[in-house]
């Protein structure tokens, strides 16, 4: 099973990650950003351009090359996803050239929102395609009715973790967060990608911040 997806400027900067497994959550971004860039580095020193791999104890990573940029995948050890990896590259290569370049490094996108909403679309369906989960974290999904469980008047500690983790756009997903609209109604409300909207109220549900109501009908 997968369990995350990075994809990284050359230096080690994050352009895109999708999170499949609630752990990864844990992990600091810059230290893992910092952490595949010195393999890429690695695998450049003893002339790899295929897919490569590094076995840690339950989890594999494998990382690709993409024109400036570092694609990596976690998934259950030795899980063989040099397809899906190679599906992923292909779908980034066909995104890139979509979206605003930075006016300083036009091999960087200026537009990450933009960026993510429109590879999220096609990585859903690789993974899907693969036989592999496709779900949000904590098994959120689209159907599902967030309800907040304190307001966030009382729950500041909580909103800076949001807030630092996912931007000031997470208190815009939870102000939606009232029994009523679904995740996927909520995503098309704020013109977000569904993926960004579960991840915000996956963490949210972790930090006890919303719950979720029963699917009816």
């Amino acid at each position: 099973m997968l369990k995350g997806l990075w994809i990284l400027e050359e230096t080690g900067p994050s352009l895109y990650k999708l999170i499949l497994d609630k752990k990864f959550f844990e992990v600091n971004e810059n230290l893992i950003s910092g952490f595949f860039a010195a393999l890429d580095t690695f695998a450049k020193s003893i002339g790899s351009e295929e897919v490569a791999k590094l076995d840690l104890k339950d989890v594999t990573f494998s990382f690709i090359r993409s024109s400036h940029a570092i694609i990596v995948l976690a998934a259950e050890k030795n899980e063989d996803v040099t397809q899906v990896l190679l599906k992923i590259r292909h779908a980034f290569g066909e995104v890139m050239p979509l979206i605003k370049k930075s006016p300083f490094n036009p091999s960087v996108p200026s537009d990450l929102d933009e960026l993510e909403k429109k590879l999220t679309i096609k990585v859903r369906d690789i993974i899907g395609a693969s036989g592999r989960s496709r779900g949000g974290l904590s098994g959120v999904e689209g159907y599902m009715i967030p309800k907040l469980q304190k307001p966030m008047s009382r729950a500041l500690g909580e909103r800076d973790q949001l807030v630092n983790r996912f931007g000031i756009v997470a208190i815009d997903i939870l102000c939606r967060a009232n029994g009523k609209e679904t995740v996927a109604k909520i995503a098309t409300a704020l013109k977000l990608a569904q993926s960004k909207v579960e991840d915000v109220l996956a963490f949210a549900q972790k930090l006890g911040v919303v719950d979720f109501e029963p699917r009816t009908g």
